[in-house]
């Protein structure tokens, strides 16, 4: 976020300040918990808007205000059934469900008790539009939206969250059409693609 740094995995979260140089350490390391909040398997992590998140696979997305210290309680805790990776911007938290696959796009303006998502991406929603297999990760960049639709093999995209929440992909990166599903390797094909990252111009996808 900007020029500072979050890692997150298993038990642990790393946090940089600023952009590391080789061997630099990070400036905060927290390890097992932030406050009450206990690390079961840590899966994701966002900051935006101000806040600071982090998914876990005991089925929770802990969100604080600003960076914590270790013994802040977080202002709101998601209870999302197997979460996965994180990404936000200024103005949305993105939170990826691989089973039931789902992806939960919140506004960060919303954090509270009774924090509901903007937009729901689950089957009851998209059944007759697409469908989904263990996403992986979903990521929002200047109002377009991509997602890894791992299992799938293809990355979905829309141009806005407005038509992602009423009309079929815009495009499919990694197939055919909504039909071909088989993973495959080749420049334009995708073999379980995972994480993304988009500078605005440039997508990069990584597969297992």
């Amino acid at each position: 976020s900007g020029d500072r740094l979050a890692l997150a995995g298993q038990k642990s979260v790393y946090l940089w300040n600023t952009l590391p140089k080789a061997g630099e350490l990070p400036a905060v390391t927290y390890t097992d918990r932030i406050g009450s909040a206990n690390f079961t398997r840590l899966m994701g992590v966002a900051m935006g808007g101000g806040y600071f998140a982090l998914s876990d696979d005991s089925g929770k997305v802990w969100i604080w205000n600003g960076i914590p210290a270790t013994t802040h309680e977080p202002v709101t805790t998601l209870q999302i059934a197997n979460p996965r990776r994180l990404q936000g911007d200024a103005t949305h938290l993105v939170v990826t469900r691989t089973d039931p696959g789902a992806i939960f796009i919140y506004r960060w303006a919303d954090v509270g008790a009774n924090m509901q998502p903007v937009l729901t991406l689950d089957a009851a929603g998209v059944r007759s539009r697409f469908s989904m297999n263990l996403p992986e990760h979903a990521i929002i960049r200047d109002g377009q939206l991509f997602i890894a639709d791992t299992i799938n093999n293809r990355v979905l995209y829309w141009s806005s969250l407005e038509s992602a929440a009423s009309r079929a992909p815009d495009a499919i990166l990694g197939a055919a059409d909504l039909n071909d599903v088989s993973p495959e390797i080749g420049r334009n094909k995708l073999f379980w693609p995972a994480g993304m990252a988009f500078d605005g111009q440039n997508l990069w996808v990584g597969e297992y």
